[in-house]
């Protein structure tokens, strides 16, 4: 992704990317472990069937939240992000990814 670029523009886009990305890794998990996604609007519960699908873990819930709360920052705001921000949503999309492989490969 294009966190390492110097364009506000890049890291948003990088940013905006990871939020889809990780909306997809999420309905990954669920239906690969529930048969189903969540399919609405409502990101809460949609990390609360993360949630079911990975318990006790929730820390891929956690990283979707991360990631869902700063949809509308990254994606519809025309307010400049920071360097570090798209980082953030960066490591938290990675590290659902990282949760979908495992579930994937069991």
């Amino acid at each position: 992704m294009c966190v390492e670029s110097e364009l506000n523009a890049d890291w948003k886009a990088a940013g905006a990317n990871a939020v889809l990305g990780g909306i997809a890794a999420a309905d990954a998990i669920c239906g690969s472990t529930l048969g189903y996604h969540f399919k609405g609007d409502d990101h809460g519960e949609a990390r609360r069937l993360l949630d079911r699908a990975c318990s006790p873990d929730r820390q891929p819930g956690n990283n979707l939240k991360r990631l869902t709360d700063e949809k509308a920052h990254f994606q519809y705001s025309s307010s400049r992000v920071t360097r570090d921000q798209t980082r953030q949503l960066v490591t938290a999309l990675e590290r659902l990814v990282g949760r979908m492989e495992q579930i994937l490969a069991a």
